[in-house]
């Protein structure tokens, strides 16, 4: 099985596609694509087109991807005004997930049993550190993507 897993964030977002088909998690892209950055100059309905446009050029070039993972950000209620794209973002890859008839699901750290301080330990553990743009916000997209094996 294959999942994306992604992890938006303001600047733009982190992805990853995990395959456990061989009995060993293994991340396809961890040493290529996995890091979008948001183009600049653009207003916000720019922006999130063309992040529905990045979502689907993702899911179309992976097409044996069968779910899909999103890892929200833990500061959502406190932080409105300066999250709202990021939740656009989220609500647009869910959508755009459940349009070609994927199970998305959706987590915080609490729903992996993670916290920020393990979860680049816990992702390295599974799939290996990545050679550049190794981070929590990449870690986040695995371990995400990770918890799709256990349904």
């Amino acid at each position: 099985m294959k999942v994306l897993g992604i992890r938006n964030y303001s600047e733009g977002f982190r992805y990853c596609i995990l395959d456990n088909s061989g009995g060993k998690v293994k991340c396809l892209n961890l040493d290529s694509e996995n890091k979008i950055t948001l183009p600049k100059g653009q207003d916000d309905n720019q922006l999130l087109t063309w992040y529905q446009d990045e979502i689907d050029r993702i899911l179309d070039s992976n097409e044996d991807i069968e779910r899909v993972a999103i890892k929200h950000n833990e500061n959502m209620r406190d932080c409105y005004s300066k999250l709202k794209k990021v939740m656009f973002m989220d609500c647009i890859s869910t959508l755009e997930a459940l349009r070609k008839n994927l199970p998305v699901n959706s987590y915080v750290y609490n729903n992996l049993r993670i916290n920020s301080k393990n979860v680049l330990d816990k992702a390295e553990a599974i799939v290996g550190k990545s050679q550049k743009y190794w981070d929590a916000k990449f870690a986040d997209a695995i371990m995400a993507a990770n918890k799709e094996f256990e349904i």
